[in-house]
């Protein structure tokens, strides 16, 4: 037995409007879709947005790192996101900026700007 790929799983409500999310802010390839499964493809990760979601804010553990942290909130925002946290340099953990959004189905997903 060998590995041959890796997907994070990313529970949605509502497929169609979680689909335009990810390919209007991150620019995601849609490799597969239907009502209950999507499969995308951001930066070379294989992200897999499955039904089930609830629309509560949570964390999903899904991370970016994006070279314009303020464009990627703004994109966000633009497409039906929120901005749980801002934008914030954190000298103590080694000089990273950080920030947390959320997509339209309330999904809780970190922001790094690239070095």
């Amino acid at each position: 037995m060998r590995t041959v790929g890796t997907y994070c799983i990313v529970y949605v409500d509502e497929m169609e409007r979680a689909t335009r999310f990810y390919t209007d802010v991150f620019g995601a390839e849609v490799r597969f879709s239907s009502p209950d499964w999507t499969s995308l493809v951001v930066a070379g990760a294989q992200i897999g947005l499955h039904g089930g979601g609830r629309g509560e804010h949570h964390e999903c553990g899904l991370g970016f790192d994006v070279d314009d942290i303020e464009a990627a909130c703004a994109a966000a925002r633009a497409a039906g996101g929120a901005v749980v946290h801002e934008p914030e340099f954190k000298a103590d953990e080694g000089g990273i900026t950080l920030a947390t959004i959320a997509d339209t189905e309330g999904n809780e997903l970190s922001l790094s700007l690239a070095r």
